[in-house]
Parts: C-alpha cells; structure tokens; sequence
C-alpha cells in the first residue's frame, strides 16, 4: 500500500472586459476601464499515510495575477502570491475519526456582489487573503449514518466592501469615507473582518433506499467598519438544509429539500424633519452609530421532486418533474425609509416568490 501519493497541476484564466460605455469620475474611469487581465496558477499537493490511521496532506500553490497597464502609465500591474495549507485525518476507533486543517488563501479583489461583467477585477490594489482553520470530528453511526461536527475560523485581510451608510441627501455620514489617494485602488478602502462558528452534518449514505442529510451552521461574519467592529452585511447566524430522497421501487424516486436561513443584518434608519433652501421636509437616513443593529426576518423554502427510470440492457431513461419554492416564499431583501409629503414611510422590502416548475428528462447510453 502506497505511502505518498503526489499531485500537481496548472491553471489559466483570461479575461476581457470593454469599456464601460458611461462617463463618471476619474476613479470610475479608472476601474471600469477596458482592460485585459491574466491569472496563472500551479499547484502542488502530497498525501502522506504513515499509518492505516491517518491521513496528511500538505498542499501549495503560487499565482501570478497581470493587469493591463492604465494608458498614460504603461506599464502593467503584476502581482505574485503563494498560499501554504495543511490537513490531517486520523482515526481513533472503528467508529471515530478526528481531523484539522490550517491554510492561507488569496484571490485577486472581488465586487461585494458577484455582478456579470464586474468579475473579480473592480480594483487594481492587490489580492484580498484570508488564514483559515478548523478542527473537527466524524463519528459512525448507525443504520448507515454519519456525523460530521466542525469549528471554524477564519481572518480576512484587504477586503472590498462598503464602510459608510447615507445620509439624507446621498452623502457619506456617520465614518470617514476619504477614498485612497490612488484611485486604482478601488471605491472602497481596504476591510478587514473575520468569521467563525460551527458546522454539523448529519447524513444517511447514497446507495440506501433513503438517503439525505441535515446540515446546520451557526455562524458569525464581522468586519472592522471605520465606525467599529460589527456584522458583516451579508451574515447570517443560522443555516439550516435539510435533504431526503426516497427510492419508492419500481423505478420511482420522491426527493424533498427545506432550506431556512436567518435574516441579513440591516441599520435602523432615523428620519426627522429638515429645512433646507426649499422649505421644511422630512427625510430619512441609516443612523451611524448602530451598523447592522437589527435583523431582516428570516428565510425559507421547500422544493420537490419526482423521478421514473426506466433501465433497459445497455442505456438507462428517466423522466423527472421537480418544483422550486413550493411554499411560495418571498425573500426579504432590505429593510428601508421614505419621505414624502405624508410622512416617513419605513419597512421591509422583499424579493417577490420566484416559483421553478420543471419537466425534464435524461438518458444514458
């Protein structure tokens, strides 16, 4: 039995990106600039098993990341990064496994929201990177179950994402917003932040008549705003999946899955009564000193689906129906205020229920 197992490879991605087609500022001219972009990578990963027991791994990569050069510059933006990571699975018994692993990670800067177009290249300053770690057990169970529990950790560095909130009139308020003195750099100064929590995986292994698993995280995602340490914009304390699949005989399969996750955080808004050149009005703004103080309600949705196989000596063909968002959930989205001439109006905006109900059908040969 093999001791060391090693792999290695290489990867490529080119990009293009036109001119954006609007005027803006010098900063906005600068990021949304045609451009071309290039990231090569290699890799490398060794498995040891010293013993029938255990299991290392010890893996490392290097990028290279090259942007075309602004014009009056003319000189390309190269950046080099390498990552280390370490992992290690051993067993303890027939039934208990215990397992860790401990790593950097970069990638070049990305957009807050992952747009088509924007890509991972809205700023020129550099890769974002993060050092991860986690520790965790798995345990056999019975009737063919496995639990999975982990703890997890992770700090950010060189983030980009927004650090202020506006005020009545569209102005940053509340934290500094002076943009850097590049404007490569991008439209928002670099963040820092963290996550961490726990991850459980309780699952019934394909190849049963029922098959599935329940997966729950609880987790937290802060950043280190101007203002202070807060929750991120996009965390969500609890996730919770729930899939089950049931081979019914005769070619028939009922599958189900439950997804229910908490709400994003939001700022509570304030709205009072302003005079300015045109007269008195009320107007309403995020207030400063509580960033992400409150909680969107949360999220959830059901899904089904319904698969006939039919297998015949040398191909296999299989209708199948399946229904997205059965219960016909709408999502919230964001919590907000307006003014007019009756008042502030303030509440939570949701994405209306998007319903997917699919007939399809598959064959293999």
């Amino acid at each position: 039995e093999r001791w060391l197992d090693l792999t290695f490879g290489s990867d490529l991605e080119a990009r293009h990106f036109p001119p954006a087609g609007f005027s803006g500022s010098d900063a906005d001219g600068v990021l949304l600039r045609e451009r071309d972009a290039l990231l090569i990578g290699t890799w490398a990963k060794a498995a040891f098993h010293p013993t029938a027991d255990t299991d290392l791994e010890l893996g490392a990569r290097l990028d290279v990341h090259r942007v075309s050069p602004l014009e009056e510059e003319g000189i390309p933006r190269t950046d080099v990064w390498g990552d280390l990571r370490f992992s290690i699975r051993h067993r303890l018994g027939d039934w208990l496994w215990v397992k860790g692993s401990a790593g950097t990670y970069h990638q070049p800067q990305s957009f807050v929201i992952d747009l088509p177009g924007m890509g991972s290249f809205t700023v020129d300053r550099g890769p974002q990177f993060a050092y991860q770690l986690s520790q965790g057990v798995e345990v056999a169970l019975p009737w063919s179950f496995g639990l999975d529990v982990q703890v997890y950790y992770g700090d950010f560095h060189d983030l980009s994402e927004p650090q202020w909130t506006d005020g009545p009139f569209g102005e940053p308020v509340g934290e500094d917003p002076a943009p850097p003195d590049d404007p490569a750099q991008g439209w928002f100064p670099p963040l820092r932040g963290r996550s961490y929590g726990l991850e459980i995986l309780l699952r019934r292994r394909l190849g049963e008549d029922v098959f599935g698993w329940i997966a729950y995280t609880l987790g937290r995602s802060e950043r280190d705003y101007a203002a202070g340490a807060a929750v991120s914009d996009f965390d969500q304390t609890h996730v919770l999946n729930l899939v089950v699949s049931w081979n019914v005989g005769w070619g028939w399969r009922l599958g189900a899955r439950f997804h229910l996750r908490s709400g994003r955080p939001y700022t509570p808004w304030e709205c009072e009564t302003i005079a300015d050149p045109y007269g008195e009005h009320d107007a309403c703004w995020p207030q400063p000193d509580a960033r992400n103080d409150e909680r969107l309600p949360p999220f959830y949705r059901l899904d089904i689906r319904v698969d006939k196989k039919w297998t015949f000596d040398t191909w296999w063909f299989a209708l199948y129906f399946e229904f997205i968002n059965l219960t016909f959930t709408a999502e919230p989205f964001e919590y907000n205020c307006t003014a007019d001439e009756d008042g502030p109006h303030c509440g939570v905006q949701e994405i209306p229920y998007i319903v997917f109900p699919t007939l399809g059908f598959k064959g293999v040969y």
